[in-house]
């Protein structure tokens, strides 16, 4: 991730209402980092505080994560067990600062204890709590407005947090053309199924291992950021991926 100026950090933890020299990292910051992460306390209370950087000039800036946090805080308005972030005092959820071609975005949530499960913790009955957290929130999103994406600024563009964007952007990153054409492969695969509220709607996209939280059995969704309008059944694959990989020692071992 990009380093955030000294400036952008204290107008963003301002405009929540937080002192940015009490602000303690807790990761991220890094190369290969969506954003970092920090923890602060404010009225007795921990937490969250994530900044994140997009590039100033991208069409639709900040929408995408607005969307997304919006939908968040649906699911934890609604009894779904997620880590939803909360509006600052402006009733915004993100807020944004911008310097040069370099767009900074900032959210808060709740800070909350427990853990990522290791394998010694994969019981039954916590595999069974997992599914049913993300089923309560297939569930509910069927009620949302949002299920097929938003339009797109870009005239002919895919609509923003569509599978279709999601396609189009890992075939426009990947270098390898053996590896495009396995992505348009399964583009136009995914394009072939039922296009409907029984089959897709707005999902985590994303309720792996690291993306869950564990305490005395309940298990919490987390993390936002990559969650779009795709296919229900992506989720379930997502998971049972991540346990097959942990299983194998990881994404970066063969397996």
């Amino acid at each position: 991730m990009k380093p955030v100026p000294e400036d952008i950090r204290k107008g963003l933890a301002a405009k929540f209402g937080y002192d940015a020299g009490a602000l303690a990292m807790l990761g991220g910051g890094n190369e290969s980092s969506d954003g970092i992460v920090y923890r602060t306390d404010r009225n007795g209370t921990a937490y969250v505080f994530k900044i994140i950087h997009l590039e100033a000039e991208k069409p639709g800036l900040g929408i995408t994560t607005r969307q997304r946090a919006a939908f968040f805080a649906y699911l934890g308005r609604n009894g779904v067990d997620v880590i939803a972030p909360e509006p600052n005092a402006d009733g915004n959820l993100v807020e944004v600062e911008v310097s040069g071609k370099d767009a900074f975005l900032a959210y808060q949530y709740p800070f909350a204890d427990g853990v990522n499960p290791p394998p010694e913790m994969w019981t039954e009955e916590l595999i069974q709590a997992w599914g049913r957290t993300i089923g309560k929130a297939h569930r509910l999103t069927k009620s949302y407005d949002i299920w097929q994406g938003i339009p797109s600024p870009v005239a002919g563009g895919a609509n923003l947090l569509s599978w279709q964007a999601e396609v189009e952007s890992f075939t426009c990153w990947c270098p390898d053309e053996d590896v495009k054409a396995y992505w348009r492969r399964m583009g136009n695969r995914l394009a072939a199924m039922p296009q409907n509220r029984e089959y897709q709607g707005f999902v985590q996209n994303g309720p792996h291992m690291q993306y869950i939280l564990v305490k005395e059995g309940k298990v919490r969704l987390i993390d936002f950021d990559v969650a779009s309008c795709h296919f229900y059944a992506c989720d379930l694959a997502i998971a049972i991926q991540s346990v097959m990989l942990t299983g194998a020692s990881g994404m970066e071992q063969p397996v």
